[in-house]
């Protein structure tokens, strides 16, 4: 079982680190993914030993609260956002007083005597301390969280802050009470020297730029959901639904299957369905990606969200709001962007160590100048200065915030990504397997020529034809049906349907059986196989019809390329990348469409079985097998990543890691395009936060101090730590200007 879980309190890779230990912990738990960007958590468990509660209950254990998702999917960022900015307000309006009274007097501001260091250096501490007091409260979280997660052995960013802030914070107190202290002694130079070396503008600045960070981030956060909110706004909220009564308003997530709609001009379609009567011209761009409008009549399929932008028709619901496209798309966005790239892996593995070795070097930091020589203020300086310009979660945020935008960016393309995973692993592919029909070509096959043999005529092998493929959904059949309806044709009753792989169908007609597939299902029926056998020609694809023990005729079929698909495979090419064209049609189909989609190689006359043996005999991986059809399925999970066409059957649907909504080849193209650009983003983010820290935490710790006498102090520590934040999430929001290649070119 799958389940994902909403989880608080995390603020670093480090935290994610704690939550994906504590749970793995779990026996019967198999994989877990944590998500800093969407504090969320995907966990994959064996409920037969493990539950939701258990789970729920290690990662409270572990520091933070967590709890099951609901269905629904909520932006919470921008909130987030919100709520931080007014602590933040607070925060600057208290610091900024505090630094006017501990710097303003060393630049010449005025200072009310019973506050002067000169005047009276009690109440010059105790104002300080005052306004400290405020910002620690209002950043309390950090001090709760960091503590709480120090104790547990489990140390977080929060810890980092705590520490360095609260340390500073406490030497001033220690500070004010020496200073009492040295007033009752009358001891007025060593009181004076005191005043020289209290640090609550540091513990104040410390948390007021982090919060700073963590605002501006938060913000960015929001930047990388717009895609998903865009699609959660396409869900309509109201419908027209038909009674007897006639026409009613209700909720569009009341809808049943069976409901009757109607969606006048401009309105968005409430439900996914079917239209029972009227046409219009549909928008569809916003589900599938594809800029021209679709021209729907009756009997055709709408989706839920797309706009009716010209025409009038009544609907059927076939699916409740919940089942509907839309939702489908929504959860598959919203759980790739909780789901972990293999290349995170890195900085898993430098964060479960990072922080504890952060303490490390601050205690190393700060006995090393003390053995110098150095006096405790200086040596206080460069230790606290090391805690807080170390950044975890600049590491932490490296891959979730690129995998989150390109996830959605790729669903406003018209590409599902189903895992991080799958986004990382297409990018990198050396090979592409194409299916032919409804991949390469437009998998709408339409009647060439009928050929009777004998006494028949070419009607009574379309009726015998249409009625026996009326049972399967193969393009071919539906092609062969089609012809038949145009004609008007009444099909017969056709029962005992059977399906035999990579050759034909069968079915019984009138008490006789039908056969109706290629060569090999000819052979298998066991009649005298004519002569004069028509093979066709060029693309035609020869259907050969054997009824009551007799072969009466074959339909010759056809199916044309799509306008993009040697766009794409052109493109591929540049890429270099290979392309392989898998189809079971015969030899000379095959090479003629191959020739006409300048496709180099490939293998005809294949078995669904076939199409596997040729993708696990890869050698060029990663590889990538694109189809739609049911017998697509077992090559799609074949390969490294599978990509199903949107047009495509469930089940192809359910074995791909990757789903084009359109139906046109160039979507798999982006989708490999996306990988790269949002690859390169991901190792720009992870160079960032591991050069800043490798460069940061020696300057902070004041390695070129004694050489250049360069030293950073704790606030500028604490600005740089929240720049670095901010810079990964920014960077991954230029995945927001990809546009791929489009199909009109």
């Amino acid at each position: 079982m799958e389940q994902k879980f909403s989880v608080s309190g995390m603020m670093c890779a480090a935290c994610v680190a704690h939550v994906e230990k504590a749970t793995k912990h779990l026996e019967g738990v198999n994989e877990c993914n944590v998500s800093l960007l969407t504090s969320s958590m995907l966990v994959n468990f064996d409920e037969t030993k493990v539950n939701e509660k258990d789970i729920v209950s290690a990662v409270k254990k572990a520091g933070y609260k967590a709890e099951v998702a609901g269905d629904s999917v909520s932006v919470s960022a921008e909130k987030q956002g919100a709520l931080l900015k007014k602590r933040l307000i607070l925060s600057v309006v208290f610091t900024l007083a505090l630094m006017y009274i501990s710097m303003g007097h060393m630049v010449g501001a005025p200072l009310p005597d019973f506050i002067s260091p000169n005047e009276n250096v009690i109440f010059f501490i105790l104002a300080q301390m005052i306004l400290t007091v405020p910002v620690i409260i209002l950043n309390r979280k950090y001090f709760l969280g960091g503590f709480y997660s120090l104790f547990h052995g489990t140390p977080n960013m929060e810890s980092l802050i705590a520490i360095g802030s609260g340390a500073a914070f406490f030497y001033g107190v220690y500070i004010f009470i020496v200073s009492i202290v040295s007033t009752v002694n009358n001891n007025n130079d060593l009181l004076h020297s005191y005043a020289e070396t209290l640090y609550f503008e540091s513990a104040a600045m410390i948390l007021t730029l982090v919060l700073l960070g963590k605002t501006l981030e938060a913000f960015a956060k929001g930047k990388t959901t717009v895609s998903l909110e865009k699609l959660i706004m396409l869900r309509p909220k109201v419908a027209t639904r038909i009674t007897e009564k006639g026409e009613e308003e209700v909720q569009t997530s009341l809808l049943k299957p069976g409901d009757i709609l109607s969606v006048k001009s401009g309105q968005s379609i409430p439900a996914d369905g079917i239209i029972i009567k009227g046409s219009a011209s549909v928008d569809t761009s916003a589900i599938t990606g594809e800029s021209l409008p679709v021209e729907l009549s009756e009997n055709d399929s709408v989706i839920g969200g797309t706009v009716n932008i010209h025409g009038y028709f009544e609907m059927k619901v076939t699916k409740a709001e919940s089942e509907s496209l839309l939702s489908e798309i929504i959860k598959l966005v919203s759980d790739a962007s909780a789901s972990k790239a293999p290349i995170a892996r890195l900085a898993d593995k430098v964060s479960g160590i990072f922080v504890p070795g952060v303490i490390g070097i601050f205690i190393i930091t700060l006995c090393a100048w003390l053995i110098s020589g150095a006096d405790f203020a200086f040596s206080f300086n460069c230790a606290v200065s090391v805690l807080v310009i170390s950044c975890p979660c600049a590491l932490g945020l490296a891959t979730p915030v690129a995998v989150t935008v390109a996830s959605g960016k790729g669903a406003q393309l018209g590409i599902l990504i189903k895992n991080a995973r799958s986004l990382e692993t297409v990018g990198k592919a050396k090979t592409v397997f194409l299916d032919k029909t409804g991949t390469v070509t437009e998998g709408q096959a339409s009647v060439d020529q009928i050929l009777p043999n004998g006494k028949n005529t070419e009607t009574d092998i379309l009726i015998l034809a249409a009625s026996a493929e009326a049972l399967s959904g193969h393009p071919l059949a539906v092609g062969i049906v089609k012809a038949a309806s145009e004609k008007g044709i009444d099909l017969l009753p056709a029962e005992n349907f059977s399906l035999t792989e990579g050759s034909g169908i069968s079915a019984e007609i009138n008490g006789k059986k039908i056969f109706i597939g290629n060569r090999k299902l000819l052979d298998l029926s066991g009649v005298t196989v004519p002569p004069d056998l028509p093979l066709g020609s060029g693309r035609q694809i020869p259907l050969y019809v054997v009824y009551g023990n007799e072969y009466v005729g074959a339909v010759m079929m056809s199916d044309k390329i799509r306008k993009d698909s040697a766009q794409a495979l052109k493109k591929l090419s540049e890429m270099g990348i290979k392309t392989v064209m898998l189809t079971g049609d015969r030899e000379e189909t095959a090479s003629h469409i191959a020739k006409e989609a300048f496709i180099k190689e490939y293998k005809a006359s294949l078995l669904p079985s076939d199409k596997n043996k040729e993708i696990a005999a890869c050698k060029e991986r990663p590889c990538i097998m694109v189809g739609d059809g049911i017998n697509d399925a077992p090559a799609l999970a074949e390969a490294d990543t599978g990509i199903a066409m949107g047009a495509g059957t469930d089940i192809a649907i359910d074995s791909a890691d990757i789903i084009l909504t359109g139906s046109s080849l160039t979507g798999a193209v982006n989708a490999i395009l996306l990988s790269k650009k949002t690859l390169k983003i991901i190792k720009e983010n992870l160079f960032w936060a591991l050069f800043y820290n490798t460069l940061g935490i020696p300057l902070a710790a004041g390695v070129l101090y004694p050489a250049f006498g360069i030293l950073l102090t704790p606030m500028i520590a604490a600005g740089a730590m929240s720049i670095s934040s901010v810079f990964v999430v920014f960077n991954a929001l230029r995945l927001n200007f990809f546009k791929g290649i489009s199909a009109k070119n």
